[in-house]
């Protein structure tokens, strides 16, 4: 079988079926199929998990186009060379890594890492947690026009 897509499986189930063959000679090679074709998906299955999650640790075990991610108390993971480690995700080079939030996720480099989100060029980060304009100032944790 050269094809182990679900399409080839049930044409080649089918010919059996058809065919002019005992029934127990029929029933063996359908298994044969299935187990054919059982076995080359999870081949399949485990070759692309391998690929997108293989692990690394002291900066070993990754491609040669590949580099470790090592952050504390999160399980070092590989990454293509172009990309930067952001705890466990990665980011473009164009990208910055905010952790000030409880889920570290990338943003454009000319923002302020601000909780959850980012502040716009031109606007402070206000207790972790909202952005003030350029004609505010951030007091007791809010937002406040400011003084001329």
């Amino acid at each position: 079988m050269k094809n182990h897509d679900s399409g080839s499986l049930i044409d080649q189930t089918a010919r059996i079926l058809a065919g002019p063959m005992p029934r127990r000679g029929a029933l063996l090679a359908l298994g044969r199929v299935l187990t054919g074709g059982l076995f080359a998906a999870l081949s399949i299955q485990r070759a692309d998990s391998q690929t997108s999650s293989k692990t690394c640790g002291g900066g070993g075990g990754c491609g040669a186009s590949q580099k470790c991610c090592e952050t504390a108390g999160i399980a070092a993971f590989c990454i293509d060379v172009t990309r930067i480690c952001c705890a466990n995700i990665s980011c473009s080079m164009s990208e910055q890594c905010c952790t000030t939030g409880t889920k570290a996720f990338c943003a454009g480099k000319n923002s302020t890492c601000c909780g959850k989100s980012t502040c716009s060029a031109g606007s402070t980060c206000c207790a972790n947690k909202t952005c003030c304009g350029k004609n505010q100032t951030c007091v007791g944790g809010r937002c406040q026009a400011s003084k001329a």
